[in-house]
């Protein structure tokens, strides 16, 4: 994912799978984080965070739109978020002002897709945390498994 830094690179990675196949969901669950004070926070790491997090999803889906138009069925663009989002922190508000864009991005396609008339969801999943190794906590009340996220994720579309 780091490396769909432009819509040229995302347009050529949407040619590659064959038009005969049938896309109806795309899932941008990809995430890094990296923490550290503003100050002390390599401009690489962060590049690469806002590459992950915000701009890949945007040139991917951006890449994928025409196909998902075409169909006749309802098709999906399902942003997995964070609730990091939600709460700029102190070491920790490069990954979630990345996050705040995908949620953002998420909203205003679906608004546009809406009054276009367009048969395609754009959803924000936005889960308070997910036990992951990146993440590196553990499943409890709030934290979801994995599992658990994907599931929930999926059950916000209605599926």
């Amino acid at each position: 994912m780091s490396k769909v830094t432009s819509f040229k690179i995302a347009e050529k990675l949407a040619q590659r799978i064959p038009l005969n196949l049938d896309i109806g969901l795309v899932i941008h669950n990809a995430g890094s984080s990296i923490t550290g004070r503003f100050t002390k926070l390599a401009s690489e790491d962060a590049e690469m965070m806002v590459n992950i997090n915000s701009l890949a999803p945007y040139f991917i889906t951006k890449a994928f739109l025409p196909r998902l138009l075409k169909r006749k069925e309802r098709s999906v663009v399902l942003n997995v978020s964070s609730g990091a989002s939600l709460f700029p922190m102190p070491g920790f508000f490069t990954y979630s002002a990345s996050k705040a864009f995908l949620s953002y991005f998420a909203e205003g396609l679906s608004q546009e897709m809406k009054f276009e008339g367009k048969t395609i969801d754009v959803v924000n999943y936005t889960p308070m945390g997910v036990a992951t190794k990146m993440s590196e906590m553990k499943a409890d009340l709030f934290i979801k498994t994995p599992e658990l996220a994907a599931k929930s994720s999926l059950d916000s579309l209605g599926w």
